[in-house]
């Protein structure tokens, strides 16, 4: 039986006559979910609506995944993957906390540009994900944070950023911005990620600065 469906499989995805991808399946599964759970929602995606849309078959959906939960796990792990390599680049990037802020801010916004449909089902179906998965990815969104209050901390106690804001408050302000360009930013646009990034990084900074006199 899981011969025969890995030949179903291998050439429903692509490959050629008698050949069987692994890596290639699960890719097929899970670009399917990505496209269907930010479409119609977690809840409203079958599993049997994943393999039609993959051209594969249900056998090789469970050859990989036991239920559409650890798919949505994955879309959520590979987001978090992605954040917390930029931010342990941006950190290692600079001792300066300005420094440090400025290449947080870029990283999310390239972060979110490469993983745009998983940033739409990670803030609109998270809710589906419960007990100790649920609440892995809670803990490691947490840290991230956190991990950027403690830049906006170190910078307010340099006297490079102002000491009267609260960082988890500013933390939720640069999240919010770098995360929702998901929305409107596009590669196609008349505006190019890089500018992006950039002009963010600035905003968060001049939002951050000590007043003046």
């Amino acid at each position: 039986m899981a011969t025969t469906t890995g030949r179903r499989r291998g050439r429903a995805a692509g490959g050629p006559r008698g050949s069987y991808d692994p890596d290639l399946t699960r890719k097929a599964l899970v670009d399917s979910a990505l496209a269907l759970f930010r479409e119609k929602g977690f809840h409203a995606t079958s599993v049997q609506s994943i393999v039609d849309h993959a051209s594969v078959t249900k056998g090789a959906f469970y050859h990989h995944f036991e239920t559409k939960e650890d798919v949505l796990a994955l879309i959520h792990d590979e987001y978090l993957d992605s954040a917390i390599e930029g931010l342990e680049k941006a950190l290692a990037s600079s001792q300066d906390p300005t420094e440090q802020l400025r290449a947080v801010v870029r990283e999310s916004v390239l972060s979110v540009a490469q993983f745009r449909s998983h940033v739409a089902v990670y803030f609109q179906e998270r809710r589906y994900l419960k007990g100790d998965r649920g609440d892995e990815i809670h803990r490691r969104r947490d840290a991230v944070e956190e991990a950027i209050a403690e830049i906006i901390r170190r910078g307010a106690t340099d006297g490079v950023f102002a000491k009267d804001i609260e960082p988890r408050i500013a933390v939720f302000g640069i999240v919010g911005m770098t995360a929702w360009t998901y929305q409107w930013l596009r590669e196609s646009g008349s505006i190019d990620v890089e500018t992006v990034a950039d002009q963010f990084a600035t905003m968060a900074l001049r939002s951050l600065a000590p007043a003046a006199g």
